[in-house]
């Protein structure tokens, strides 16, 4: 499964190296400082001159401010992109349809400073960068045939290319950057807890949503979104499932595909929540049975039919992982047995009926997806036909330019089929090493764990892991926003654990004092 970092971080001081002098860092700081702001000074200058419209300088101010914050402490960028991430849609719904900028935000405010920012720290002698567990070779052989794929011929242009690379390689390096933002135990619940807490008025608004576009009133909701909200509900568009219509929201996410990705990620995240800090009292636990039941009904009333299946599913995993107690598992049936009960009454459909047409759609989807996907891109070779060619995002940046012309004008729902398609037999062997690496080293972690509040957050990660392992054959749900974000930053998290059960106040070495 490919090589697995060893060191493990002891309180012997002869574990780690001895500390580089940080005599340079401040001077190093200061010199950041003022590159910054000689930038600023001739950014302004220059749009002053020439004219331009004062948006650009505008642009500018903000995104050297981010890469200041960035470089000041990389953790406060990714705090900023977990309190961002929730409301991401909100500015590309405001200049639909030119979204091109508003796209990058993310990236260019908090991703792109924070990257930079423990870089750094790194080069400073501040920050380590070893994460243990990790599996190093196959992200290593990923980066590595990603690069050399995009030379292929069949690719249409470097755009398409670097589009596929960006969208493959760009949030991998947050693996590192979760494992070293928690710190400490209380790391971990201020991380959870903000999470928790952002996610509440999103899932609230997509409720409120549901509710009225499948009671009648879907008119007030597309208001909200103006001119986007064709593009945010594909069309307006319903599906049909036990006799009933599920119309599609989105909440304050530009694409109902996004919205329920969020929710599938909050869901681990509360139930680690739940367990880990209101997992002493009644009203606490009270409260955490509510926030799982709010985001299952949520996913729920999105208007993705996989939510029907996979909130269920993934709770029943956690409760398995986590060691199924009476009390919690009346306590999550009654959560999940809510949130269905409201979707159903919401949607008008019966329950065997509606089951019985997400299982069907769910084996048509294998035999399209899956079965049919891998004969069609085996029937392109064995090689892979470049990186980009079956990325969707390519397709919306490049409106003039069909990057699917190598797959005969479509393309591939499916990220395992993406792999084989992009990247040939060995770019599928290497991802699959790669995300199975990760779930059995996450196995092995949450076996080795002895808090119960650690084993409730490997739950909930694993689970997730094992959502985009096998969701993964129906669509390229690991390229989305917010989960390309979030899924590597959690998976950092889950290695993290087992130093945090063995020093949960993060206690460091004299000889070290690093974090």
């Amino acid at each position: 499964m490919g090589e697995i970092w060893q060191l493990e971080r002891g309180s012997a001081a002869g574990r780690w190296p001895a500390r580089r002098s940080p005599s340079r860092a401040p001077a190093r700081l200061a010199l950041a400082t003022a590159a910054l702001a000689l930038a600023l000074a001739l950014i302004l200058g220059l749009a002053v001159g020439v004219g331009i419209s004062p948006a650009l300088p505008l642009a500018a101010v903000v995104g050297l401010a981010a890469l200041a914050v960035g470089i000041r402490d990389w953790r406060s960028s990714v705090t900023g992109l977990l309190l961002f991430l929730p409301v991401s849609g909100i500015p590309i719904i405001a200049t639909y349809p030119s979204t091109g900028p508003a796209t990058l935000l993310k990236d260019l405010l908090f991703v792109g400073p924070a990257y930079v920012g423990f870089g750094l720290a790194l080069a400073a002698g501040r920050q380590r960068w070893r994460v243990p567990g990790f599996p190093l070779l196959p992200a290593l052989a990923l980066v590595a045939l990603v690069v050399v794929q995009m030379a292929n011929p069949d690719v249409p242009n470097l755009l398409v290319a670097l589009i596929g690379a960006k969208v493959w390689l760009l949030y991998l390096p947050m693996a590192v950057l979760g494992y070293h933002w928690v710190r400490t135990i209380d790391d971990l619940d201020r991380m959870l807890r903000l999470m928790c807490l952002t996610a509440v008025p999103v899932c609230l608004l997509g409720i409120v949503e549901g509710v009225l576009v499948n009671t009648g009133r879907g008119a007030t909701v597309y208001a909200w979104y103006g001119d986007a909200a064709v593009a945010v509900t594909q069309g307006f568009a319903a599906i049909e499932a036990g006799g009933a219509s599920i119309n599609r929201v989105s909440s304050t996410f530009s694409f109902v595909t996004q919205y329920y990705l969020f929710t599938v990620v909050m869901l681990p995240v509360a139930f680690a929540f739940w367990h880990g800090r209101f997992g002493s009292g009644h009203g606490r636990r009270g409260l955490g049975v509510g926030l799982v039941g709010l985001i299952a009904l949520a996913s729920a009333l999105s208007g993705a039919r996989a939510a029907l299946l996979s909130m269920p599913l993934m709770l029943l995993a956690m409760l398995l992982l986590v060691g199924v107690r009476p009390r919690t598992l009346l306590a999550s049936a009654a959560a999940a047995g809510v949130a269905v009960i409201a979707t159903v009454g919401v949607l008008g459909a019966g329950i065997r009926p509606l089951f019985q047409d997400l299982l069907q759609h769910a084996s048509d989807e294998f035999g399209i997806n899956t079965r049919d996907g891998f004969a069609f891109a085996l029937d392109r070779g064995l090689t892979g036909l470049g990186t980009g060619v079956d990325t969707v995002s390519a397709r919306y940046a490049l409106p003039e330019v069909n990057p699917f012309a190598a797959l005969g004008g479509g393309f591939r729902e499916s990220w395992w089929v993406k792999s084989l398609l992009e990247l040939g037999v060995a770019g599928l062997v290497t991802t699959a090493c790669l995300l199975g690496a990760i779930l059995v080293v996450g196995l092995r972690t949450r076996r080795g764990l002895r808090d119960p509040r650690l084993r409730s957050v490997s739950a909930g990660i694993l689970a997730l892991v094992g959502f985009i392992v096998v969701y993964n054959f129906k669509g390229s749900y690991l390229d989305l926003d917010p989960m390309n974000v979030l899924f590597w930053l959690l998976v950092g998290v889950l290695l993290r654990l087992p130093a945090l059960d063995r020093d949960p106040g993060g206690a460091r070495s004299p000889a070290a004092g690093l974090p």
